[in-house]
């Protein structure tokens, strides 16, 4: 059985629920033809069980299920300093915000107070527990430098390399080694003091 089977089956039974929910009674009898399935209707809601069994189980036959693992997070999703309580108290700062723009503008005075005492709870608590991830990090940098290195470049916001670069002759470098010569001697003689 292939996908057009299937979802002609789901179109079927969407319109057999559409009738069934205005209450027609039809006394003539619908035949249903597909591929593998054949299936009489005489009257509506009669077949409607037989209808969804036999979808569900070409459904479980043909269409494959992917398993996710409960441990699978996206990359991005959740920081790694992040914990149950930033998320408990992120979600009652947007239960405020969602009450605050449904208010009345009474209403909305009182909740404001609310949400900005909460945003700044959060701010508070964040930068706390980001410091505090940080001191680990530091912490465990010389048993784990791997660590330090890869949370420094999960901050990096910009990951692109210098395209080119120009000198103070006014001439385009595009080599990477002429690129970091030319910042070398700009570095030596920002430091270095000519007497």
């Amino acid at each position: 059985m292939n996908l057009l089977c299937l979802l002609k089956m789901r179109v079927l039974a969407e319109k057999a629920a559409r009738i069934n929910e205005k209450q027609c009674r039809c006394a003539h009898s619908q035949r249903l033809e597909l591929d593998e399935c054949k299936l009489t209707i005489r009257r509506v809601g009669e077949g409607i069980e037989a209808f969804l069994q036999k979808y569900n189980k070409l459904v479980e036959k043909h269409i494959p299920v992917i398993h996710v693992s409960k441990s699978f997070r996206f990359k991005k999703a959740i920081p790694k300093w992040s914990n149950p309580q930033i998320k408990k108290i992120t979600k009652e700062k947007f239960k405020l915000f969602s009450k605050l723009r449904a208010a009345s503008k009474s209403a909305a005075i009182i909740l404001r107070s609310a949400y900005k005492k909460k945003c700044y709870e959060v701010k508070k608590l964040v930068a706390e527990t980001v410091l505090s991830y940080e001191k680990k990090i530091a912490r465990q940098c010389k048993s784990n430098p791997k660590l330090l290195y890869s949370y420094i470049n999960d901050q990096k916001k910009c990951k692109d390399k210098i395209r080119y670069l120009v000198d103070r002759k006014g001439k385009q470098l595009i080599n990477e080694e002429d690129i970091a010569n030319c910042l070398n001697e700009a570095f030596y003689n920002s430091f270095n003091t000519v007497t």
